[in-house]
């Protein structure tokens, strides 16, 4: 079974990646991949237990619980802590390559690519996922009556059933949809795009070669997203896939930044129209 999932996404990938089936090699290693993980999660558990023990210190318990309870505050809170995510990300990241191996934005995969090609990859790959989400839901949504069964909650993957951050931050008014709309078309594709494609994706493929350093980029891809519903998980695996095929194509990490800026940009949309329907 594994022999036969291998040889299909060997066939898609090449299809897909065309001749480009390798990346410039990097100059750093997998052990290093899993010391960053490492590292960017302690760095962020003890700048926020930092924080959050230094406030209680300063202002007592009591006060901080209150603030916490502050929607407003609760605001702020949220919002500081995404772009805290952020700034050690990127930060950790290249102070940890560049000190240790010298590396330049390049080695990353931020090579000029041309525009025509970025766009026309990025449109044609925008469409194949939005047609391709669509069609693949509408499967989902009629499965049940197929089978027979009255309840099939694990394909519950409407408006109502969507269990994501993005859900949560919208439903819960935690962050202004300015805020969230930069965060998701901008921030956020520029941050994975450099962590999954330039930085993890080229030293797994060395090792494990291009198929399964595709398949390992993705999974880990869609795994931080927190999505619980498995739906929605396959398809953020899905997207993962397509981007990494992206930047072994085009050897550069702009069109799938582009391409990953504008899939955000459109699902905070929907997310916002769907919610305003249910409210």
């Amino acid at each position: 079974m594994i022999h036969h999932i291998r040889i299909a996404s060997d066939l898609a990938i090449s299809f897909f990646a065309g001749k480009n089936r390798t990346l410039p090699r990097a100059p750093w290693h997998v052990s290093d991949v899993v010391k960053m993980i490492f590292l960017t999660g302690l760095l962020l558990f003890l700048f926020s237990y930092g924080i959050l023990e230094f406030a209680k210190w300063y202002i007592g318990e009591e006060a901080v619980l209150m603030w916490i309870g502050d929607p407003n505050h609760l605001s702020k809170l949220v919002i500081g802590g995404m772009i805290l995510q952020i700034v050690v990300e990127m930060a950790l990241l290249y102070l940890y390559t560049h000190y240790k191996y010298g590396v330049t934005g390049s080695d990353f995969g931020f090579r000029a690519t041309p525009i025509r090609d970025t766009l026309v990859l990025g449109l044609l790959l925008f469409l194949m996922v939005a047609i391709g989400q669509n069609v693949f839901l509408g499967m989902v949504d009629g499965l049940p009556s197929f089978l027979g069964l009255q309840d099939l909650s694990l394909l519950d993957v409407g408006e109502q059933g969507d269990s994501s951050s993005l859900s949560f931050l919208l439903q819960n008014k935690l962050v202004p949809i300015p805020f969230l709309f930069v965060f998701a078309g901008i921030l956020a594709p520029l941050t994975e795009e450099l962590v999954f494609r330039g930085f993890l994706l080229p030293s797994v493929m060395e090792h494990m070669g291009y198929v399964w350093g595709v398949i390992v980029s993705a999974a880990l891809f869609s795994l931080v997203h927190l999505v619980f519903n498995p739906i929605t998980l396959l398809i953020m695996f899905l997207l993962g896939v397509i981007l990494s095929v992206l930047y072994i194509r085009t050897q550069s990490l702009w069109p799938g930044i582009i391409f990953h800026g504008i899939n955000n940009t459109v699902g905070v949309y929907l997310a916002i129209s769907g919610i305003e329907k249910l409210s």
